[in-house]
């Protein structure tokens, strides 16, 4: 073997990563090697130094040679029938020893063989297999056996004798050698490291072969013109056995240490043979031969027909660090390969993908047909790859490092299957080879039968009382933000204890005297009732299994979940096309999640219905008007023209003084204040309700019989509508609503009053100015709110949010391009305060729906007297200041990006500019360019210094305004809300998983329920950063904290609660 060739060394990477301080390197346990990728690895030195070993003159060897056991190139065949193969026989040979010296950095090897120049005699040994033995962690040596045979190697390596700090004191006072111009001028003869070096070998040579041991004379004129004497010089014979005394170096007494002497003769060979090599000048020393083919072949037992077999050479670093984990070198045969991958399978079987990994990755780097061969006959058996995993995760949309749910997975497989059905085979078998990497029973069970089974698992285990925790709720089937809602309203008391004696509460439309009622300004009739009534009573007995189980977690029905999940309008169009479903959820309802956000339905049984455009899916040419960027932008949309022709701009110029009040009374815009019992899901379900015909019977099987068909149908159809909530909570809340008798109506019927309003609706008025010939109008509208949105396009505090929502917006192009301020004041607040974190945004340049990832901070308590209606006359000096703030900080903010976070640039300007200088100094020394150079350095040197200040300036100024934006209304603190919930949302805009932590207010214990898990966390994990991560909070509930006793008492109550503030 060539020199050129073994010169590259592939086990310099993971070597010099797993290096010892002390023996410069070590070598991971759990790997064994064939000799040759062994002595690669033993000849890597922790500062990714390649050792280079000669033999010693001093230490002699005979000739290399090499016995070949019989038989034993055809290993890898044997290897396929191991269990008629006979065990392992010993060779006996007596343990042979040698040194060698690196001629670069002086290291020493010491090895120790039993199997001299014998390769592995195991008929299913390709070559010997080396292991590191374990339990000898204070041993100087690292010993091997091969698991073939009992062939046993120890390898040493140890420090010159001659440290090179030595040789560099040496040099440091004298030349390297005496030049030609020196001995042309006749100067002074003076010591040279040279000279030094090869007197230093005569005397060491003395001492060993003629026992010379004179005194040596500092003194004598030889001595100082060849060695001369200084504190690097008697180091240097003191390392020999000299001692200096009275001018006169002692030499060695007693018996000699031949083995130092000798590594210390063949250190200094080595450095002068450095020096001749690169002087050019005749020293007398000689280049000593390569010690590789001899450690090989004599002490390792190389089999180099197959270690080094390989017709293709590669320089590709990722291919050697492969081969390295497989045991082998880049080199290596096909057949070797092959070997080495099935031995790892048998050592380490429990690591099967990562060395089929390893195989795929060389046979594709190689492209030899014995490679690809193994390749396919390893498929065959089922076998797959690291590549064939992150593929099938790829064709799903995914990452490996993902968290990521069996159910996730099935999901968007139906998904898949359902827009991509020509291609079906290839989704099934990337499903199943995640689902065979995942080990997953479900994966394999919705494979063979076509649906996901029960999870059984947990309900079956009784759990003691004293063991017990909060009860889980297992998904059936893409269920995991149903399952935090449920979770969510059963840790409501008074939620819970209406459902729980919902017959107390709810209608009774079988009397004679029941008239049919409005929500939303949209009739519910006595078939509509009983459909909600139907959904109250499933929710309810939800509720007693999770009062009453001694279960872990328990199964929602059906039922229950598809009735929560699908509106009327739903069901009865995806069970008519599912297919249709499933891309609507993909595209439609994701524009109808963003806009269902904003979009602020009519609640007055006075206003007409807008339910027909509700209905309307918009088309691509509409997708832009969906977008909600803002609060602004929101309301830009709600207030244009489009939205209604009583504020179109020919109504505005036509009003009359007397209809002009009026208008200012009514105010018929859309307010921004959130309302969910009119969603685009319940105004639909009423719509379709009203207008259907049937009676009783035919109603409750429409909507809530046969089970088996809506849990077939459940993770078809729902998939793609995980991720609007809203829509969800607006099911919910409206069946509720339509089930529960009303507490109070309007003289039109609308219900006003019930347990779902008392508990999460608010009242709001929205303010909006602007000016109309020369004429300030303000216009005010009152309305309920359900909840509060806060945007997420970018990192803020929730009081950032907050103070967007409801503290002066400007709308502009409002009436034909006036511009109009909108301001909201809250006059009660629910009590309980829902908080939408909106990240699904669209974006106009790519056209797609996205999830914006921006980390929201929030509090543990927060105080809403700020945004209270009573505050917001005397607060409005205080709101324009924080606005003046904020405007001179987004200034800041904006310096700041420029500066050191631009796009454009490929790092800061700063560091930018100072790169530049450096450049530039290349032309410091040029004549011609001196006086542009110094222009241009200075130009740059002050440029620097001025970014530099403009950074800390700006940051300095971006701080305080923070501090002061903070802290301005740390005196209102009256109106107090506690954090109870936090919804979290894992995954993209159009897929994800979903749970909740719920705090348990007594005890100040947060509880994390992830579907049928529920456990601890601390409180860290609810309020930790999240930015660069896809699982964030999506959804916050607060408490209003006078009120927190009544709402979350620990133990079910049938106290009567008071949900006036």
């Amino acid at each position: 073997m060539t020199e050129a060739v073994r010169d590259t060394n592939p086990f310099r990477t993971l070597i010099a990563t797993k290096n010892e301080a002390a023996a410069g390197r070590t070598l991971a346990l759990d790997f064994a090697w064939v000799p040759s990728a062994l002595f690669g690895a033993l000849s890597t030195a922790s500062d990714e130094h390649t050792h280079q070993f000669r033999v010693c003159e001093r230490f002699p060897l005979e000739a290399a040679s090499v016995t070949v056991v019989e038989g034993a190139t055809g290993a890898a065949d044997a290897a396929m029938n191991k269990e008629n193969q006979p065990p392992a026989t010993s060779h006996g040979s007596a343990p042979q020893s040698a040194r060698f010296l690196c001629q670069g950095c002086h290291t020493w090897c010491f090895v120790t063989t039993t199997s001299f120049r014998t390769t592995c005699p195991h008929p299913g040994h390709a070559t010997h297999h080396f292991h590191r033995a374990d339990g000898v962690p204070h041993h100087q040596h690292d010993d091997f056996y091969c698991c073939g045979c009992d062939a046993h190697i120890q390898w040493s390596t140890h420090a010159p004798i001659v440290p090179n700090t030595v040789l560099d004191h040496l040099q440091q006072t004298r030349s390297l050698i005496r030049t030609y111009a020196d001995s042309m001028q006749n100067t002074e003869q003076k010591p040279t490291l040279t000279s030094v070096l090869l007197t230093m070998r005569l005397y060491i040579k003395d001492l060993l072969l003629k026992d010379e041991r004179r005194e040596i004379n500092t003194l004598n004129h030889n001595f100082v013109n060849r060695i001369g004497l200084d504190p690097a010089s008697i180091e240097l014979f003191g390392l020999a056995g000299f001692s200096l005394v009275d001018d006169k170096m002692v030499p060695p007494v007693g018996t000699l240490n031949e083995d130092a002497l000798n590594m210390m003769y063949e250190e200094l060979t080595a450095s002068l043979y450095e020096i001749q090599s690169n002087t050019r000048n005749a020293l007398g020393a000689t280049e000593r031969p390569l010690a590789e083919p001899v450690i090989l072949n004599d002490y390792l037992g190389c089999q180099d027909a197959l270690e080094h077999g390989s017709t293709m050479h590669t320089t590709r670093a990722d291919m050697d660090e492969r081969c390295m984990q497989l045991g082998i070198t880049s080199q290596a045969s096909d057949e070797l390969i092959i070997w080495a991958y099935q031995q790892r399978i048998d050592e380490q079987p429990e690591r099967t993908t990562e060395w089929f990994d390893l195989l795929v990755s060389i046979a594709a780097a190689k492209n030899t047909d014995n490679l690809q061969t193994q390749v396919a006959i390893e498929r065959s058996r089922g076998l797959i790859s690291t590549a064939d995993i992150d593929q099938a995760y790829t064709h799903f949309g995914l990452q490996r490092n993902m968290s990521i749910d069996d159910t996730l997975l099935i999901g968007l497989h139906q998904v898949k299957a359902s827009d991509e059905p020509h291609q079906k085979s290839t989704h099934d078998e990337r499903l199943r080879i995640l689902g065979q990497a995942r080990n997953s029973h479900n994966i394999k069970h919705y494979l063979d039968h076509g649906y996901v089974p029960p999870e059984q698992q947990e309900e079956m285990q009784p759990v003691a009382p004293e063991d017990r925790s909060p009860i889980g709720l297992n998904n059936i089937g893409n269920t995991c933000y149903l399952n935090s809602l449920l979770q969510y309203y059963f840790s409501l008391v008074p939620f819970r204890d209406v459902v729980l004696d919902m017959n107390d509460y709810v209608e009774n439309e079988d009397k004679a005297d029941w008239q049919p009622k409005k929500i939303g300004g949209i009739e519910v009739d006595q078939k509509e009732v009983r459909r909600a009534k139907k959904f109250v009573d499933l929710l309810r007995q939800l509720f007693m299994q999770l009062q009453e189980t001694d279960k872990r977690a328990i199964s929602p029905e059906y039922d229950l979940a598809y009735m929560a999940l699908l509106n009327e309008r739903d069901d009865n169009s995806t069970l008519g096309n599912a297919s249709d479903a499933k891309e609507g959820s993909s595209a439609v309802t994701l524009e109808e999640s963003v806009s269902t956000l904003v979009e602020s339905k009519k609640g007055s049984d006075d206003e007409p219905s807008r339910d027909d455009d509700v209905k309307q899916q918009p088309d691509a040419a509409d997708i832009p008007r969906v977008e909600v960027q803002d609060a602004s932008d929101a309301i830009d949309e709600r207030i244009s023209p489009e939205d209604g022709a009583e504020m179109g701009p020919n109504a505005a110029r036509s009003a009359s003084p007397e209809n002009e009040a009026q208008i200012d009374a009514t105010m018929e815009e859309p307010t921004p204040l959130a309302t969910t019992s009119t969603t685009p899901a319940a105004s639909a379900v009423v719509a379709s309700s009203s207008s259907s015909s049937g009676d009783a019977n035919a109603s409750n099987k429409a909507s809530g019989s046969n089970t088996k068909q809506h849990q077939q149908q459940l993770n078809s159809m729902m998939f793609g509508k995980q991720q609007d909530v809203t829509e969800c909570m607006g099911n919910m809340m409206y069946l509720l609503e339509a089930a529960l008798k009303p507490e109070e109506t309007t003289a039109g019927r609308e219900q006003t009053r019930d347990m779902v309003r008392d508990l999460f609706y608010g009242k709001g008025r929205q303010i909006l100015t602007y000016t109309d010939q020369q004429k300030t109008i303000k216009k005010n509208k009152e309305e309920e709110f359900s909840h509060v949105i806060i945007d997420a396009v970018k990192a803020k505090h929730l009081y950032d949010g907050l103070d967007e929502y409801f503290f002066a917006d400007k709308v502009e192009n409002y009436r034909e391009g006036q511009e109009a301020v909108r301001e909201v004041s809250v006059q009660a607040f629910p009590p309980i305060l829902q908080v939408l974190v909106q990240r699904v945004h669209f974006d106009r340049a790519t056209a797609n729906v996205y999830k914006s990832n921006a980390f929201i901070e929030f509090d543990k308590e927060i105080y809403l007297d700020r945004y209270c209606d009573a505050h917001f006359d005397s607060l409005a000096p205080r709101r324009e200041k924080v606005a003046a703030w904020r405007a001179r900080l987004a200034q800041c903010d904006q310096a700041l990006h420029d500066l050191t976070a631009n796009p454009a640039y490929p790092m800061p300007v700063p560091d930018m500019l100072a790169a530049t200088a450096n450049i530039l100094q290349e032309y410091q020394d040029s004549d011609e360019l001196s006086q542009q150079y110094q222009q241009a350095m200075q130009l740059l040197e002050d440029e620097i210094a001025q970014t530099r200040a403009v950074i800390e300036e700006n940051t300095a100024e971006a701080k305080k305004l923070r501090h002061s934006i903070n802290h301005e209304y740390d005196d209102m603190t009256e109106n107090a809300y506690l954090l109870h919930a936090v919804f979290i949302h894992q995954g993209q805009a159009n897929y994800g998983h979903y749970w909740v932590y719920l705090l348990d207010h007594h005890a100040d214990q947060w509880w994390k329920f992830n579907d049928s898990v529920v456990t601890k966390v601390q409180e860290s994990e609810i309020f930790k950063d999240t930015t660069g991560s896809t699982a964030n909070p999506y959804f916050l509930v607060y408490i209003k904290k006078d009120k927190l006793a009544q709402l979350v008492a620990p133990e079910h109550s049938n106290q009567d609660v008071d949900m006036t503030l």
